[in-house]
């Protein structure tokens, strides 16, 4: 997480201008555990029209970047799914999770600790009542500027078709 940071720090400083470009209007989708938003969510992420990030964007916003890692990007995200799937046998019939898959923003606001994932995955009820204590403003925040920055990067890929 603290990679993805700098990295995102990194090409704020090449483009400022990401900060600052309007974001395209988000749909929210939101429920309970267990009713079907993940289902919603993939529908509609088939639409053309939407645009939804996928998971391996979310652990890989710039694979090329020189801190990513090498092998950074889709694959390296499959490969480490699969191993996560072996770890947890199972997940996969609760919860549909591949590379290509649409990412929920969780994923996007643990970068900033605001994020029910660590409570989701690690029970650490100091952690979540420090989160509702606290808010999930900050981490909202990060998310506009997570999705701003997967649209400057599809806007510069276009670019340079």
């Amino acid at each position: 997480m603290l990679s993805t940071l700098l990295i995102l720090a990194d090409a704020e400083r090449e483009d400022p201008a990401i900060l600052t470009r309007p974001l395209a209007p988000p749909i929210f989708i939101a429920g309970l555990p267990r009713s079907g938003t993940t289902f919603l969510h993939g529908l509609l992420a088939e639409d053309p029209a939407n645009r939804a990030p996928r998971i391996w964007e979310a652990i890989y916003p710039y694979p090329w970047h020189r801190a990513a890692g090498f092998g950074a990007g889709r694959r390296k995200a499959q490969l480490q799914l699969r191993f996560f799937a072996r770890l947890s046998p199972g997940i996969g019939s609760l919860h549909p999770i591949e590379a290509d898959s649409p990412q929920e923003c969780i994923e996007f606001t643990r970068h900033v600790f605001r994020s029910p994932r660590f409570d989701d995955a690690y029970r650490v009820p100091s952690y979540r009542a420090w989160l509702d204590a606290s808010g999930h403003d900050e981490g909202y925040q990060f998310h506009a500027r997570f999705l701003r920055h997967l649209q400057a990067r599809a806007r510069r890929r276009d670019a340079g078709s």
